[in-house]
């Protein structure tokens, strides 16, 4: 059996599947997989605590990486 990706399994779902690491649309805000899990704890962060919460705890775990790969839809 081949292993294929999420987006093959949930496409036929979607109206529209975005490939990118966040996405939030409206109140729904989704991880682009197991390798996104950081970047999408400090983004929720950022939104219930604040930039300058997020950019602490990302000092704090020494996470060198800059947040990118996010759509947001209304």
């Amino acid at each position: 059996m081949a292993v294929r990706g999420s987006l093959y399994y949930w496409s036929p779902y979607c109206s529209n599947v975005v490939k990118a690491r966040i996405v939030q649309d409206g109140n729904v805000i989704t991880g682009g997989g197991v390798s996104t899990s950081i970047d999408l704890g400090l983004y929720m962060l950022s939104l219930l605590a604040g930039e300058e919460a997020m950019l602490e705890v990302k000092k704090q775990i020494d996470y060198p990486y800059i947040l990118q790969g996010i759509v947001q839809r209304q």
